[in-house]
């Protein structure tokens, strides 16, 4: 009986630190097997979003690269483009332009590449060889005075923003609709202000129909980029505007940036929701 308390006191404290460790390790396996089935969903979403992310970033990236190759073909091809020395017709541009303070800013070229007249950056007006033959000196007014309007208005400047956000934003179909739609209305105005600085709205509207018969004969102009302000886009649009010519419609001035911060709203509004479709009983 002396002797069992010597046994009995060494061994417990022993027995003891050994079943709180196996309970302590016990603990933890359980906790360990808690958050274990938890994890695998949370990287599950991470990744997911990545892939998400990635997928966008692709689509965008590959949106402004065509945008970049588009206007990088255009400039490969006008390259060659010759200044107009038809001293009447830039002295006419100088008439024009000296009305907006851009008097003997603006730049007049050729190229046979093109067979619509286009507005080129800041200051520049590029007319197919057929401009200088074919438009009587009236037309040709008109037609630069159309041009002039784009440069004025800066037209290139906020159709390339358009643009770069449609590549943006390009899982709403609703942007490019919108920029289509501010294209036609830019043209819109732009002829308005012709008619109104020169008018000239009968040698105008024939100035359009003989742009659609340089457009049905070809040759066949370079693929131009949204952020290039052209006098004509498609046969279709141009009946339009003459029709539109004809019924006597629009005879306003150009406001500086006055479409431009409409477009950027516009834009703004709807880049970054796609359409839904709300049940009929919500009236949230």
């Amino acid at each position: 009986q002396g002797f069992s308390p010597s046994l009995a006191g060494p061994s417990g404290p022993r027995l003891a630190d050994h079943q709180s460790t196996s309970l302590s390790a016990a603990a933890g396996i359980r906790r360990s097997a808690g958050t274990t089935p938890g994890q695998p969903a949370e990287d599950s979403s991470w990744s997911w979003i990545g892939l998400t992310f990635a997928a966008w970033l692709l689509f965008m990236v590959a949106g402004l690269a065509r945008s970049v190759l588009l206007r990088r073909q255009l400039s490969k091809v006008l390259a060659g483009r010759r200044a107009v020395v038809d001293q009447a017709l830039i002295e006419c541009l100088d008439r024009l332009a000296d009305k907006v303070g851009l008097s003997g800013q603006v730049r007049l070229s050729t190229s046979a590449y093109l067979n619509s007249p286009v507005a080129l950056g800041s200051a520049e007006i590029c007319l197919p060889p057929q401009a200088l033959t074919e438009l009587s000196p009236a037309g040709q007014e008109a037609m630069l005075a159309h041009e002039l309007a784009h440069l004025v208005r800066h037209d290139p400047a906020w159709l390339a923003l358009c643009q770069v956000l449609e590549a943006s934003f390009f899982f709403q179909p609703l942007n490019r609709l919108g920029r289509k739609r501010l294209q036609a209305t830019a043209e819109f105005l732009c002829d308005d202000w012709a008619v109104a600085t020169t008018g000239r709205r009968r040698e105008f509207a024939q100035c359009l129909a003989q742009v659609a018969s340089w457009m049905a004969r070809g040759p066949v102009r370079p693929l131009l980029p949204a952020a290039v302000p052209a006098m004509a886009r498609s046969e279709s649009a141009l009946v339009q505007r003459v029709q539109r010519l004809a019924q006597g419609a629009g005879a306003g001035a150009v406001h500086r940036g006055q479409l431009a911060a409409l477009s950027l709203v516009v834009l703004g509004a709807v880049s970054c929701g796609v359409p839904t479709i709300a049940p009929s009983g919500d009236e949230s």
